[in-house]
């Protein structure tokens, strides 16, 4: 389901979803614009053919409290047409963080009927809240100051207020249609609507050039209801010509995203400021007055895209394989002023010279709707907040071999993404401006390898070499050549699951993971050190009971690293989780 710029970014919860997967390459056309280098497909947890059901008790790396996790699903009639599936969550802790709380619901249902054989309907309906109290402090730098090592702040410390918080509310419904009309002809369509809730208050740090900090704090408690949709139709079509097989795809995606809320005053009385601290320990500040509302808005984030899209999985012979597509994309925002459509095409040669090996060389190019400015930056206002960029056009190429050597996938890419760079132009730190200038170049290698190395050992790791730079940039040349800011330049990650006994379930498993070397700034003079973080778990399951238990152990960041995620916040030290389940 195509989801609009800024609908749904930070409402999803993991109980939610049997699995996440990473789309690369040419699949990504199929879902519209903003596609290019990959996106994120979420799938949801459906009904299950036989009864399934799980109680999970467990602490999610707090220092107390816990959460709870109810999953329950199987058939609802005897002929096991109507089933479902129920997921209820609560959770009440504190987090590794002094001062900082999270409380979390959540209850979704899904169910699926199938009245024929060839025809299977679902809806999903879900609501969740979601708070934390304490939130965590967003750093900048004062013009010209060296960045200070992670060690200098001690990120389980709230360096923030402690009267802090984010809140928000989500309801999602949504329906699905899968109809199977014959052996050579399928239809599917669906249609999601979400209405997201959110306020809150934040603080913002500043680091000074005497190794000091300031800290402000606007007890403006913006508020922003985001209400979106989105719909699709595709029909699938599997035929042949004169001996060519074709997998043809033809539809249409819809979506649409707007937002209301409230403006504040920004009254002196509503804020907290203060210089000259410490980092030796926070210092709080009481709650002052909350700031009072001086208008409304209505909409005033509207997006609108609307992608005609028609694809064709072409197979010549064993050996080669041709995949076209084409996407007719039409982007809107706020009014009839802005207004911006393109055809965009993506192919990809696939040739298989032997049985396990596939190469394949691919070219994308995706309409892509331009950034909306911030209401802030840095703790000062954007002086063109709320402000779209127009759509600018994308493309990617990419060459990669895939080879299968026994229960082991190897895969090999190169790739090279040019877009659109936008960025925060800071000259003036006080007046920051959302900018729209020139183009940024992605140039990667790629290696990954995945499968089992033996019968009880499961291997997942690779490694990417990113070479990122400014293409160009008409205001500000002196940003040619260089990366852009929280890119880093190289990664390496290495997961192990070892089952050590054929006859006891149990399993070790641990993982490193390397994250090169970044510039917090697009001039590339604050240069942020790489890190490694290493994570250990265990899970055993006994049947000693009357249902199986399984018990799981997770140590995050092992090693408490340090470490600067990006050039705004630090990174989580060593997390403690540990749970336990029930299967019934």
């Amino acid at each position: 389901m195509k989801r609009e710029k800024w609908q749904y970014f930070e409402n999803a919860n993991s109980e939610e979803f049997e699995r996440i997967e990473t789309i690369t390459g040419l699949t990504g056309f199929l879902y519209g614009g903003d596609s290019v280098g990959g996106i994120m497909n979420y799938i949801p947890k459906r009904p299950t053919s036989k009864a399934q059901h799980s109680v999970t008790l467990g602490n999610a790396g707090g220092k107390s409290g816990y959460y709870t996790h109810i999953d329950l699903g199987g058939p609802l009639t005897e002929d096991g047409k109507l089933g479902y599936r129920l997921n209820v969550v609560s959770q009440d802790n504190d987090t590794h963080i002094e001062h900082q709380s999270i409380e979390r619901q959540m209850i979704n249902l899904a169910l699926d009927y199938k009245p024929t054989d060839n025809l299977l309907l679902q809806a999903t309906v879900s609501d969740s809240k979601y708070r934390m109290d304490g939130m965590p402090m967003s750093w900048n730098l004062s013009s010209g100051v060296k960045r200070p090592s992670a060690k200098t702040i001690d990120a389980n410390k709230l360096w923030g207020e402690k009267w802090t918080f984010n809140d928000r509310e989500t309801r999602r419904y949504s329906t699905n249609l899968l109809w199977n009309i014959n052996d050579n002809i399928n239809f599917r369509a669906a249609y999601m609507n979400e209405t997201l809730t959110r306020k809150g208050v934040q603080s913002s740090g500043r680091i000074s050039s005497d190794g000091t900090y300031s800290k402000y704090t606007d007890n403006s408690e913006w508020l922003q209801d985001r209400d979106g949709y989105g719909v699709n139709a595709f029909f699938d079509f599997d035929f042949d010509t004169v001996g060519v097989e074709h997998q043809l795809t033809l539809g249409m995606q819809k979506g649409e995203s707007k937002t209301s809320g409230n403006r504040y005053g920004y009254s002196s009385a509503a804020n907290v400021t203060v210089t000259g601290l410490s980092f030796n320990n926070p210092t709080y500040h009481s709650e002052p007055m909350k700031d009072s509302i001086t208008s409304t808005f209505k909409n005033e984030q509207y997006l609108k895209s609307t992608n005609y899209i028609i694809g064709d999985s072409i197979s010549f012979s064993p050996e080669w394989d041709l995949l076209v597509g084409a996407n007719y994309v039409e982007f809107e925002y706020k009014d009839d002023n802005y207004k911006k459509s393109k055809l965009t095409p993506s192919a990809s040669l696939v040739y298989k010279p032997i049985e396990n090996l596939t190469l394949y060389t691919t070219y994308m190019e995706a309409l892509e709707m331009g950034g909306i400015a911030g209401d802030t930056y840095g703790g000062y206002a954007v002086i063109n907040a709320n402000e779209m960029m127009e759509p600018v056009k994308s493309d990617q190429i990419e060459v990669g071999a895939k080879l299968t050597l026994g229960n082991t996938l190897l895969t090999a890419t190169y790739f090279e993404i040019d877009k659109a760079f936008e960025f925060y132009d800071n000259d003036d730190i006080t007046k920051p401006k959302y900018v729209q200038d020139g183009r940024q170049v992605h140039k990667g290698f790629e290696v990954t390898a995945t499968g089992k190395i033996t019968d009880n050992l499961t291997a997942l790791g690779g490694f990417t070499i990113l070479d990122a730079k400014v293409k160009e940039n008409k205001n500000n040349p002196a940003l040619e050549g260089k990366r852009p800011s929280n890119v880093a330049d190289n990664f390496v990650k290495l997961y192990l699951e070892y089952t050590p006994f054929d006859t006891i379930d149990f399993a070790v498993n641990g993982g490193a993971n390397y994250t090169g070397s970044f510039y917090g700034n697009n001039l590339n003079t604050d240069k942020i050190d790489s890190y490694t973080l290493v994570n250990l778990g265990a899970r055993y399951t006994t049947n000693a009971t009357t249902y199986p238990l399984t018990f799981r152990l997770n140590v995050n960041n092992a090693f408490d690293k340090e470490y600067w995620v990006s050039s705004n916040y630090l990174g989580d030290r060593r997390t403690i989780h540990a749970s336990v389940q029930m299967k019934f």
